[in-house]
């Protein structure tokens, strides 16, 4: 469903985030209005209990890269927050500490707070995935009826099925000068993101395998004896032959491994690389437009959830695109529903 005249920010809310628990709002680059977009889910929910916590540090008046004002997080009674103990000083509302974790983070541990007056929050949650996860089982105990992640930086990890439900993506003109490179490596991680899913049989046959391997097309497997392919991504040369059809990995597709792909274009035949989720591509958008030219497909085993795209035509270091080109040049290459952040939202 794409947005037209009357479709509205609280209809797209309501058709693509209800069915999600857990949303984890990602961006391309700072300053891309991903804050914009967190403060109108959260006002779309006031009236409910949701949770709230960051991959880092987010809801600083100042930017720290730009040093301009930048939007606050908006937080109402009910609402959950995990947050480092340092933060509490610039949160402006009234709160209670229901919980103190041993969850750590560079501002101190994360302690759950629950909101009693309206106010502006600063969010700072666990540093990692893994602590991430932790915190989503706290948030879980409270019965809240939405957990809203706020991402950092690019962290697309965010959006692992093991973290988060659905995510939410925000893209802008701060990313790059150039619109078509911002159009460009945006619609490389949402093709990234929206990755279709393997076969149900052959789903089935890698879904318990611990070791990265090679397939031939009559689905023989050859494990790959490396405990990481970290730094030994020549050796998965050796492995890749004409008669190799599928190459599974169970840790993540890098921009080295890419390179052994493209030095083997010649021999390779219609190669498919398989990975768990999107989360596990960590990939220069240079590097994913070279592979796709040498006719190797990836493919996952899960699918990630991405609900729509926002964008914002204004970047903080003084230049700005032309609204209705730039969403012209995003619905022509992204097939989301694509809104503007500044004025969609309003």
């Amino acid at each position: 469903m794409k947005l037209e005249k009357g479709n509205t920010i609280a209809k797209l809310l309501t058709e693509y985030l209800k069915p999600y628990h857990t949303i984890s709002i990602i961006g391309t680059a700072k300053n891309a209005g991903k804050t914009t977009v967190l403060n109108q889910i959260i006002k779309e929910y006031k009236n409910t209990v949701i949770a709230l916590s960051s991959i880092g540090l987010d809801g600083e008046k100042i930017d720290n890269i730009t040093a301009r004002e930048k939007p606050r997080i908006k937080v109402y009674p009910q609402m959950i927050l995990a947050t480092a103990q340092a933060c509490l000083t610039e949160c402006y509302f009234d709160y209670e500490v229901i919980e103190k974790t041993a969850i750590s983070s560079p501002l101190g541990d994360i302690v759950i707070i629950k909101v009693l007056t309206e106010g502006l929050a600063l969010v700072a949650g666990p540093s990692t995935i893994t602590a991430m996860k932790e915190i989503v089982e706290i948030f879980k105990k409270h019965q809240v009826t939405k957990i809203l992640i706020d991402g950092a930086l690019f962290r697309k990890s965010l959006a692992s099925i093991k973290v988060s439900d659905a995510t939410v993506l925000a893209t802008g003109a701060s990313y790059a000068k150039n619109i078509d490179k911002v159009v460009e490596d945006t619609a490389l991680l949402v093709e990234e993101l929206t990755l279709k899913e393997v076969e149900k049989d052959l789903y089935e046959l890698l879904i318990n395998e611990r070791n990265s391997l090679v397939m031939d097309k009559k689905n023989n497997k050859t494990v790959i004896n490396l405990t990481t392919l970290l730094n030994n991504e020549k050796t998965v040369k050796t492995y890749l032959t004409k008669k190799t059809k599928y190459l599974y990995l169970t840790g993540a597709l890098t921009n080295k491994l890419v390179q052994v792909m493209i030095d083997q274009r010649f021999i390779l035949d219609d190669l498919t690389i398989i990975v768990k989720d999107s989360t596990h591509i960590i990939v220069d958008p240079s590097y994913m437009k070279k592979l796709k030219l040498t006719n190797t497909k990836v493919l996952v085993l899960k699918q990630l959830n991405v609900l729509f795209l926002t964008y914002n035509p204004s970047s903080p270091f003084g230049y700005h695109f032309k609204d209705d080109l730039f969403k012209q040049k995003l619905t022509e290459k992204i097939n989301l529903p694509i809104i503007n952040v500044l004025k969609d939202l309003e």
